[in-house]
């Protein structure tokens, strides 16, 4: 009956099957994360990346704030941002920059 293609001593695998079943489980899930994760990410040898000298001396900026120009803002944020980058501990006034940074 269709009863007992459902009963217990029926739906019984043996130790080979379930180890066989998890091995590939396994096997087929580390290929799978292999391939995609080749392509999702670049190399880091097709990255440049230029990492700006720490440093504690600086002058304090006094143009914060936007014009609503792109150009001229988007050059004040990208200056801001690298000598944000290249303060090094201990330099003047490093908190205030970073909630100016902020706002």
């Amino acid at each position: 009956s269709a009863v007992a293609g459902f009963s217990p001593s029926s739906m019984k695998m043996s130790m080979e099957q379930t180890s066989a079943r998890r091995d590939f489980i396994k096997s087929a899930g580390a290929a799978v994360i292999a391939s995609t994760g080749a392509a999702a990410f670049p190399s880091v040898s097709s990255a440049e990346v230029t990492v700006p000298a720490q440093f504690t001396e600086y002058e304090f900026p006094n143009d914060w704030g936007l014009s609503y120009k792109y150009e001229e803002d988007a050059a004040k944020v990208r200056g801001h941002m690298v000598t944000a980058t290249g303060l090094g501990k201990g330099a003047a006034r490093m908190e205030d920059y970073g909630k100016n940074m902020k706002k």
